[in-house]
């Protein structure tokens, strides 16, 4: 299985071998967890077995994640838990990007499309604020993509291998991809295709390089949830630059309350849950600093470093964010 290594990590495959020990004496701890975690998206036990198996591999096979997310997809007896987290999530990242949208000063979209559709509940949401008149999905998942397309607000989804997008450059109007790229082997692959269909982009990832998101809790539930990178906001900019494009505007967020008490259904584990959201507030304040300490939620809207017609765009003319520093 592909490390979580840092993307400005220039020796891939030693960072995956040094890693492999390590990651081998989590699953060890894991396994003396609780069956779930507040993260996760499906049974534990049932990820903790698949990725146990895809660590031994390297690379990590396309058919290995495509099986991991159809289990997560799939009916279990915490289905319903699952799905009522991504609706959740769903109303989080909706506002990310109806808020971006603005900031970004394009024209509103017409035509959208969400990489990594899962079950198309940002789609939906997206659908009842009437973003887009055709909203389209992509996921690699065949369980996931069945999920979508049953949903009225989207025109339609398909499967797709999570590498390569069959479309033409500048097809979309707006393209998402929201707590997509920490999950696949090449993100800045993924990211390139995803720019190259659009005419602008939204991206959102959380970043998890930092103090917080070294505790072994969470490195386990992270990586129990899919995550095979950890990003910093540098990190973004810069693979969005590298691809020619640039940062039109920017969201550092903690996520609400609701997100931190999803699940606690005590007096005790509530306010445990507010505390964190109250922390994690407070840090994001100057978020220089808060990525370095908690987990925030990253989410831009990019567009191509060159103007294209007053029409089609407005807005500041900036040079292309800088690479981040090794």
């Amino acid at each position: 299985m592909t490390p979580s290594i840092d993307l400005d990590d220039t020796s891939a495959q030693s960072a995956r071998r040094a890693v492999a020990d390590q990651r081998h004496a989590i699953w060890q701890r894991i396994d003396n967890m609780s069956s779930t975690t507040g993260t996760c998206k499906c049974s534990l036990g049932r990820v903790r077995s698949r990725w146990f198996t895809l660590r031994r591999r390297m690379p990590l096979r396309a058919e290995d994640i495509h099986d991991f997310y159809e289990e997560c997809y799939s009916a279990g007896p915490q289905s319903a838990k699952w799905s009522n987290w991504r609706e959740l999530g769903a109303v989080t990242k909706a506002n990310h990007i109806a808020t971006l949208i603005e900031r970004g000063a394009i024209q509103a979209p017409n035509v959208v499309l969400e990489v990594g559709c899962g079950d198309g509940a940002v789609l939906r949401e997206l659908g009842r604020r009437k973003i887009g008149g055709t909203r389209i999905g992509l996921d690699i998942s065949s369980s996931a993509v069945r999920l979508a397309s049953a949903r009225a607000e989207i025109a339609r989804a398909r499967v797709f291998d999570g590498r390569h997008i069959s479309a033409a450059d500048g097809e979309y109007d707006l393209a998402v991809a929201t707590h997509v790229l920490e999950h696949v082997p090449e993100p800045d692959m993924l990211l390139r295709e995803v720019l190259r269909v659009a005419r602008a982009a939204i991206i959102e990832v959380p970043l998890e390089r930092n103090v917080s998101a070294r505790r072994r809790t969470a490195r386990a539930a992270s990586e129990a949830a899919g995550h095979l990178h950890r990003f910093t906001a540098g990190n973004i900019r810069g693979m969005i630059a590298g691809a020619g494009w640039r940062v039109q505007s920017e969201i550092f967020d903690p996520l609400p309350p609701a997100v931190h008490t999803f699940g606690r259904e005590t007096f005790a584990e509530k306010a445990t849950g507010y505390a964190k959201w109250a922390i994690r507030a407070a840090l994001a304040a100057s978020p220089a600093l808060g990525q370095r300490i908690i987990t925030l939620h990253y989410a831009v809207i990019a567009i191509p470093g060159f103007r294209r017609s007053p029409t089609e765009l407005r807005g500041p003319q900036g040079d292309p964010a800088q690479p981040p520093r090794p």
